[in-house]
């Protein structure tokens, strides 16, 4: 579990910096139930009792890809990514609303 500045929240370590530019945030964490990483310090990381279960919840995120969409490389940038014009108005299209996932085999 990582502390953020409102609460606790499932996180696993993906990354202890051997030379971090900040003693304070040593560590990449993933947060399972939302998908995003954070910088984190090993003081704001613990492992939950058994008392909250947490550990037997599977996580809530799940790693979905949009079909026949690519991201362009920006000028000046070395990886392709989507502007935040673009960012913007996609939270705006999905923001609250239901879908329906249609799992894909891969070939």
């Amino acid at each position: 579990m990582s502390e953020v500045v409102d609460g606790w929240y499932r996180a696993r370590i993906d990354q202890i910096k051997e030379s971090p530019k900040s003693k304070d945030e040593p560590v990449i964490v993933f947060f399972i139930d939302y998908g995003n990483k954070a910088r984190s310090s090993l003081e704001h990381i613990k492992i939950p009792s058994r008392q909250y279960m947490l550990h037997s919840a599977p996580p809530f995120a799940v790693h979905a890809k949009l079909f026949n969409v690519t991201a362009r490389t920006q000028i000046g940038e070395t990886e392709p990514k989507f502007s935040t014009e673009v960012n913007l108005k996609f939270k705006m299209l999905v923001e609250v609303k239901d879908f329906k996932g249609v799992q894909l085999q891969r070939s």
